[in-house]
């Protein structure tokens, strides 16, 4: 089974996980409420990058799951 049981091979998630660490992601935050809610769940940047790209295998999935 794929990643997100989407059926995809071993490969194909590797080739998202190696896509996540090649993409750019920023945070800028400036309220201190949002920043301590982020430290709290302790959200990362490779978490951040990882999310990006697998946006597009999700949004292409979406009415699958809802």
């Amino acid at each position: 089974m794929g990643l997100f049981g989407l059926g995809k091979s071993i490969r194909e998630e590797k080739k998202w996980i190696q896509l996540s660490k090649e993409m750019d992601v920023l945070i800028t935050i400036h309220d201190p409420l949002i920043i301590k809610k982020l430290e709290m769940i302790d959200l990362t940047v490779e978490d951040l990058k990882l999310i990006k790209a697998l946006q597009p295998l999700i949004e292409e999935q979406i009415e699958t799951y809802v």
